[in-house]
């Protein structure tokens, strides 16, 4: 899958988890970058991209996730 459209879903994602319809999260961002983005936030948000794709990332693939970047590239390879 094209890495632009993975980042427009996932913005989508974030826009819904954090309620910041206007947030435009880019891959350099971190972890805590908007204020709605704890690390509760962040669970949703996995869970809601493996809803999406209908995969589970592994302990592994949530411990690499530090960015959005990050998470960007942790669903690539597993859509592969």
């Amino acid at each position: 899958m094209d890495r632009a459209l993975i980042q427009a879903e996932l913005q989508t994602i974030f826009h819904d988890v954090l309620r910041a319809p206007g947030f435009v999260p880019t891959p350099e961002m971190e972890t805590g970058a908007h204020p709605n983005w704890t690390s509760i936030a962040n669970v949703e948000i996995l869970l809601s991209a493996e809803e999406l794709w209908g995969f589970e990332f592994s302990s592994a693939d949530i411990d690499g996730v530090r960015s959005f970047g990050d998470l960007i590239d942790a669903v690539a390879a597993k859509l592969g």
